[in-house]
């Protein structure tokens, strides 16, 4: 009888785990892309490029590596105006060289 019952408080006590980490794991996708771990770098989750909006590299709570974590990572961040930039300016210098050429 006593086996049965803890077999019982484990399985509820995983299925009330699940009630908690299914929704954090949906909630996590959608402001993050899961990485895979490489021979070189742990698994990790990074946040999507329109996520970042609503990031605050300044946030009060963080610890000073935290805070420097944070803040390298929104300067390293993914935007469209970065990859924008970069193809107008690479479109620029292959228009001036194409006018001196002529």
């Amino acid at each position: 009888d006593e086996d049965e019952e803890e077999e019982e408080e484990e399985g509820s006590s995983a299925q009330g785990f699940d009630a908690y980490v299914a929704p954090l794991k949906r909630i996590i996708g959608e402001v993050a892309e899961f990485r895979a771990p490489t021979s070189q770098s742990a698994a990790c989750y990074v946040i999507r490029p329109e996520c970042w909006a609503h990031f605050n590299p300044y946030y009060l709570h963080y610890t000073l590596e935290q805070r420097e974590k944070a803040f390298a990572g929104f300067l390293n961040r993914p935007t469209a105006l970065s990859t924008s930039a970069s193809s107008s300016s690479s479109d620029s210098s292959n228009a001036s060289s194409s006018s001196s050429s002529s």
